[in-house]
């Protein structure tokens, strides 16, 4: 008879193991994340039975907020891993108007492993050792005890004696069990499936936010229709708020409540990009300026009197400095690093004071790698909690008893970013969540029972306009997020990212028929495509390799070709217009930087020294237009370059941090003003005679995230929706 749980489970060539949450072929590991995982198991379980779709999104997506498209992805995404199609199923049948069934013979099976410790006498007793799964990484927890009895009736006389041993075994062995028994701590209650999330902001303007340490109250900073931003205080349970901060110009950030709970501390960028630290009463009044030159947030002593933060210095580095509140003094250096930034980024001090924790990402072979660093509170050097992986971290916060950390990370490096719990001592990692959306950063109550995190979802569709009319516009797709980049080929086809089934890879589109498919056959975080001139080849950059590098593939998808092989970030990947020089943005320690390098590959040449951000060729081919960091105003603007001699034409004044395009006759540009930086915005155009700057497309309740020409230059294709970012809640279960 087969166990109601088996840990195998067997069909066709694939089997599925529920132990380590892996699937095999013929013995070979196959990749697949770990909602399809879920979504996988629960099919495989019930081999046979129709499971409609409210049946599935219950148990595989409980308490996650999902839409039923998110099954529709995950069944498409299971079907290309196993091998199927609709048409050819195999293993999945889709059952119209009812849902899904697995249709394959299931066979379930387990294996027995106990490990015999020792034997007493008449008791026999088995310690086994339970196993959690992260990430193909096994890691041992602390062992289950199991007491199981065999008497012995050798002689009637021993009966007394071994009754006598078997009561002193057992109270050591009481005594020994409550004594070695591990303690409950806030890691070890802290578990994905006690976790109930409660969205508390859902307006989609929630550009940051943070708990109070005593769990009753948050502190949020909004986006607001007028590109200003704001700072609220809220109760949680309550509608009404508190007005912190009002509207300003200024961009608000590193929101912090004191240990007290009886201010707000907060960052903001005021001109000439400078960082200053204020401070604001819990309930409202005049915030104070306490500090300048602020790069992070600040982390603080148990008692309050005390913070520590980074400042940049551009001749010197980042440093790790303490601050006495009591005196309003420096106290000195506690770590520096030189070169790229990216040594030390947002560092916490630990509950009891001993130790910084700090999030490191650092340049090797294989691309960027990142991980937490801890060092003494005195300095020192410092050494990493977790092992160093390519998955980017976001953010994290200590628990307050000390027992561990939770983070905001893409532990997969999948671009999406989930919460996790670490265990500092042993650097066990554990889900905290597994969904589709993105968790960009992280703050814990002082209980250890309440996450509150930020919620990020972009999606856009795809939509044109007549270039002369442009309030004339019709949508082309629907339910397919297409978030950023695309480009548009000379016979009209269009290549863009896609966002499916939380992977990102790209898509080619008919804009004719609305029609679209994967373009490539093995996704790897594919992104930034753009056709060569002639539209034979499409560059774009991938993971194929291991690391971001930009790659070159016929347009029908054959003979892909790596043309990069450095070891820091590069992006957006543009084939001059004569077909002979490829362009692309490079990550150079603390700036992205344009360079070029023939078409075929070779060694990058920097077209200036300038920190870019975005670029676009005139369609003649003369004139390069790119957004750069003005070094002495440290403002944005956009300038023009001459392509033949390299020359600057002219700069304009434009802070455009979304998008640049030039018009279909070389005599403007059109470009993106964006609420955030790298956000979707309006569209304005720029003539290059000079002069104001008019509005080309409005947008008042979606932005527009790209945009690009048809190439005869009479439709203009763009993509449109919204970045929604909500306050969340995320506490433990009360036990029944």
């Amino acid at each position: 008879m087969e166990k109601e749980n088996p840990r195998f489970y067997q069909f066709g060539e694939f089997k599925v193991d529920t132990r380590r949450r892996t699937l095999s072929k013929e013995n070979q590991s196959v990749a697949i994340s770990a909602k399809n995982f879920d979504l996988l198991l629960e099919l495989v379980k019930n081999e046979g039975r129709i499971l409609s779709h409210d049946e599935l999104l219950d148990s595989v997506w409980e308490g996650t907020f999902v839409e039923q498209s998110n099954l529709k992805k995950g069944i498409s995404a299971l079907r290309q891993i196993l091998g199927e199609t609709p048409e050819s199923s195999n293993y999945i049948k889709t059952i119209p108007r009812k849902g899904y069934a697995f249709v394959s013979p299931v066979h379930s099976f387990d294996e027995q492993n106990q490990n015999l410790i020792s034997q007493i006498s008449a008791t026999e007793i088995i310690i086994e050792e339970e196993v959690i799964e992260v990430d193909d990484t096994e890691i041992s927890v602390q062992p289950v005890k199991k007491l199981a009895g065999r008497t012995k009736n050798k002689s009637i006389s021993l009966i007394p004696v071994l009754a006598g041993i078997i009561l002193l075994v057992l109270a050591g062995l009481t005594i020994w069990y409550f004594l070695s028994s591990p303690k409950q701590t806030q890691f070890s209650e802290l578990k994905l499936d006690k976790l109930k999330p409660q969205r508390l902001i859902t307006n989609g303007e929630v550009i940051e936010a943070t708990l109070s340490g005593d769990g009753k109250f948050f502190v949020y900073a909004l986006q607001e229709n007028d590109n200003k931003q704001s700072l609220w205080l809220r109760r949680i349970g309550a509608m009404n708020a508190i007005n912190l901060v009002p509207s300003t110009n200024f961009d608000i950030r590193s929101i912090t409540v004191s240990p007290d709970n009886d201010s707000v501390f907060y960052g903001v960028t005021v001109e000439n990009s400078k960082d200053v630290l204020f401070q604001v009463p819990i309930l409202g009044g005049s915030s104070k300026k306490i500090l300048d030159d602020v790069t992070s947030s600040p982390t603080f002593t148990a008692n309050g009197k005390k913070l520590g933060f980074l400042r940049d210095n551009p001749n010197i580095g980042r440093s790790l400095i303490i601050y006495n509140l009591e005196t309003n003094q420096e106290e000195g250096e506690v770590y520096q690093v030189k070169g790229d930034n990216h040594g030390i980024i947002s560092p916490r001090l630990s509950p009891d004071g001993k130790q910084f924790v700090f999030i490191t990402s650092e340049k090797n072979s294989e691309g960027r790698i990142w991980f937490l660093n801890s060092i003494s509170s005195n300095g020192g050097k410092p050494h990493p909690i977790i092992t160093p992986r390519k998955g980017k971290i976001y953010d994290f916060r200590w628990l307050a008893d000390g027992s561990g950390i939770v983070m905001a990370a893409d532990l997969n490096d999948s671009r999406q970013s989930q919460l996790w719990k670490i265990n500092v001592n042993n650097g066990e990692i554990q889900r905290l969540t597994n969904d589709l959306l993105d968790y960009i950063n992280v703050n814990l109550s002082n209980d250890g029972k309440s996450i509150l995190t930020v919620q990020e979802e972009r999606k856009a569709d795809l939509w044109k306009a007549n270039f002369a009319k442009p309030t004339e516009m019709e949508q082309i797709t629907k339910n397919i997020n297409l978030p950023n980049r695309f480009d548009i080929s000379p016979n009209g086809e269009i290549i863009a990212e896609n966002i499916e089934n939380a992977v990102q890879t790209i898509t080619l589109i008919n804009p004719n028929v609305s029609d679209s498919q994967q373009f490539l056959t093995q996704p790897s975080a594919d992104r930034a495509p753009s056709f060569s001139p002639d539209g034979n080849f499409i560059y774009y950059v991938s993971r194929l390799s291991g690391s971001d590098q930009i790659w070159r593939v016929e347009a029908n998808g054959r003979n892909p070709k790596q043309l990069t092989d450095g070891t820091t970030f590069v992006f957006y990947p543009r084939i001059s217009p004569d077909g002979q020089t490829l362009y692309f943005e490079r990550y150079s320690d603390t700036a992205w930087q344009l360079v070029k390098i023939p078409k075929d590959g070779g060694e990058a040449t920097p077209i200036s020294d300038d920190a870019v951000n975005y670029y676009d060729f005139s369609p003649d081919g003369k004139f390069l237009a790119y957004q750069f960091l003005d070094k002495q105003s440290k403002k944005w603007k956009i300038r023009l370059r001459n392509v033949s001699d390299n020359s600057i034409v002219k700069d304009f004044d434009i802070n455009s941090n979304a998008l640049i395009r030039f018009t279909p006759d070389g005599k403007s540009f059109l470009y993106n003003v964006s609420d955030m930086f790298r956000d979707g915005g309006d569209l304005w155009l720029q003539a290059l005679e000079g002069g104001a700057s008019k509005i080309f497309i409005k947008m008042n309740n979606e932005k527009i995230y790209w945009a690009n020409f048809s190439k005869d230059g009479k439709t203009l294709y763009f993509t449109r929706g919204k970045t929604t970012s909500s306050a969340v809640l995320m506490s433990l279960e009360t036990p029944k």
